[in-house]
């Protein structure tokens, strides 16, 4: 698996840089191998995932103490991490099952719902068309359209960091949230590339794809951020984590539509142009 790091981090699966030579000095590439699949990590080495011992530390070990999660049932949640006010649901929607005050669940049913409910209420913001400025669809405007989400790559760069999955790897494996600081400079760029590109206006015609751009750098922000909780508050962090490979694939994908709209527009870019970056998404992502 390569990772490719290009102003905010971005991460491409499978892509070769080797044509990239002619991209702009101020673009931050850097090529990584071997960068583990987020749902492979095992920090201790036993066999088991990362994310399913954190998950049964934290959820399905305290189903063995019922009498404690009862009798705080009725507490303010307020001050609790989603991994507790999780763990705390989880149990007392099983305890509820097994006592009869709910209708039976076999045990699939009931994982299915947990984990149902967890990719609900971890989704990061996701924007619609509505929320799209658009503006003027000349052939002017798309030119300077794809030279703008250029320059908002540039501006937001997290160059000379390490690629956030080595961060993290690297954290779990000393058990040292310090160094989760790491991670700050690259949740800020996204934090950038998403407030630069809400107030970038679009041509009409690109639209959706400007929508689907915004997306994408939400859902990463959402997931490096995330990646900052893995100790206090894991399972949140993992319910994101295991949507990282999805969400840089989509962002991928967000930039290859792009740069196939504007290749169709006959919109070519100069080597010393912002956009040139977009050439690096020339092909499809193939998995």
């Amino acid at each position: 698996m390569a990772v490719l790091i290009i102003g905010g981090a971005f991460y491409v699966s499978r892509k070769s840089t080797e044509h990239l030579t002619g991209v702009g000095s101020n673009t931050t590439l850097v090529s990584i191998k071997n960068v583990p699949y987020t749902g492979e990590l095992d920090a201790n080495g036993n066999g088991t995932p990362d994310w399913e011992e954190e998950l049964s530390k934290n959820v399905f070990e305290k189903i063995a103490t019922p009498e404690e999660l009862v009798s705080t049932s009725t507490t303010d949640t307020s001050s609790l991490t989603y991994t507790d006010r999780f763990a705390r649901s989880f149990f007392e929607d099983y305890f509820n099952t097994q006592t009869g005050n709910a209708i039976p669940q076999t045990q699939e049913e009931f994982v299915n719902r947990a984990v149902t409910t967890v990719e609900r209420e971890t989704s990061a913001l996701r924007y619609t068309r509505a929320d799209v400025i658009t503006t003027d669809d000349s052939d002017v405007a798309i030119r300077a359209y794809g030279n703008a989400v250029g320059e908002i790559v540039l501006r937001n760069s997290a160059g000379g960091s390490d690629h956030e999955l080595l961060i993290l790897q690297r954290a779990m494996e000393e058990r040292n949230a310090a160094v989760l600081t790491e991670l700050l400079p690259i949740q800020g760029a996204y934090e950038g590339l998403v407030a630069d590109a809400r107030a970038l206006p679009a041509p009409v015609s690109l639209a959706n794809q400007h929508r689907d751009l915004i997306n994408a750098f939400e859902a990463l922000r959402a997931d490096i951020t995330a990646m900052q909780l893995i100790f206090d508050d894991p399972l949140y962090a993992y319910a994101r984590l295991k949507r990282y490979d999805a969400d840089a694939t989509n962002l991928y994908t967000a930039f290859y539509t792009l740069y196939s709209a504007l290749t169709a527009r006959g919109v070519v870019y100069a080597s010393d142009e912002p956009a040139y970056f977009l050439y690096i998404f020339d092909t499809p992502y193939t998995p």
